[in-house]
């Protein structure tokens, strides 16, 4: 496996929706970051449309009960945890074929982006407003995903965001075809 899989720990801090022309083959990602307990900036690009340009299906499971990942949460430290030499399994990480968080057949089917006059109307304003609702608690996200660290801030939405370092990957991980990101392959190794 090509990737360094784990889980990030920390507050949300902000995010910014990406809204390519509809002929674009840019494939967005509802950007957010993250501010671990060390005052560390995190960047997380979260899909919001698959690169062969079909809908992501979005699950909530709310609230998420009686799930054994929930076992291990509280325990994270914050930052990002290395979970790659671990052994892995329900209670350490996320494998959406061997350990469900979600019912399959309520999973939405939503559009990347949508009329910005119209509230929940595609994928990046339903977990806008879940990031919203978490950001007044202040609550703590839990991001699994592949960990990246660049040498010095990029320009664009790293500069931004003031941050080298992120966590993306943030969807299923399994399943690729050869030669189309299968290298992301691997069992508990899903993102989200």
């Amino acid at each position: 496996m090509g990737v360094e899989y784990g889980v990030l720990r920390g507050k949300v801090d902000r995010w910014k929706r990406e809204d390519p022309p509809a002929n674009s083959n840019k494939s967005p990602h509802l950007q957010i970051r993250i501010m671990d307990g060390t005052g560390r900036a995190w960047r997380s690009p979260v899909n919001v449309r698959s690169q062969d340009k079909s809908l992501v299906i979005f699950h909530r499971a709310d609230p998420l009960q009686g799930h054994p990942i929930l076992t291990s949460l509280d325990a994270l430290p914050t930052g990002f945890t290395d979970l790659m030499s671990v052994t892995r399994g329900a209670t350490t990480a996320l494998d959406y074929s061997r350990a469900p968080l979600f019912d399959w057949p309520t999973g939405i089917a939503l559009p990347p982006t949508g009329d910005p006059n119209v509230p929940d109307d595609d994928l990046q304003d339903v977990v806008s407003r879940r990031l919203t609702d978490l950001q007044a608690v202040g609550g703590d996200l839990f991001v699994f995903g592949s960990v990246w660290h660049d040498q010095a801030v990029k320009p664009g939405i790293d500069q931004e965001f003031g941050t080298k370092d992120g966590v993306h990957d943030v969807h299923m991980n399994q399943g690729n075809k050869t030669g189309d990101h299968s290298e992301d392959n691997g069992v508990f190794h899903d993102g989200g």
